[in-house]
């Protein structure tokens, strides 16, 4: 009577949630979310996201967020782990980037910084340990 959809939810794929609208509400899909934290803000403390973060004040804490973006008056001071990231501001002492890391002339990461392909803009400074993010490899293949 009813034919079964046989297409591919969104929300498999990365990046795309469910969530219910209003409680009581069936499940809808969405992407992810943001925070904004303004010039004038200074957060002590953890933030924890599957959405994207954009800091244009201060952070003091752990980043947990699919990408980040410290502008130029931006600053955090806390370990960061993020699938992408854009810092015109600045950053440290920890940054773990698993995708691309883009360093604006205006940047700076201080301290221990991984990522998966890194762009650095003439002007922009990553200064302390770099390297590419480890790729789990099996050892039956070598």
């Amino acid at each position: 009577m009813f034919a079964k959809s046989t297409t591919k939810s969104d929300a498999s794929q990365p990046g795309v949630r469910k969530t219910p609208q209003f409680p009581g509400e069936p499940m809808s899909e969405e992407p992810p979310g943001y925070m904004a934290i303004d010039s004038n803000a200074r957060i002590k403390g953890d933030i924890h996201t599957q959405g994207d973060v954009v800091v244009d004040g201060c952070v003091e804490g752990t980043v947990v967020a699919r990408k980040i973006i410290i502008t130029a008056n931006g600053r955090i001071h806390g370990k960061v782990t993020v699938q992408q990231a854009k810092i015109y501001g600045s950053l440290e002492p920890e940054l773990h980037c698993k995708e691309v890391l883009e360093i604006a002339a205006t940047g700076l990461i201080r301290g221990k910084c991984t990522y998966g392909s890194l762009v650095v803009e003439m002007g922009g400074r990553l200064l302390g340990e770099a390297s590419e993010f480890a790729i789990d490899v099996d050892p039956e293949s070598k």
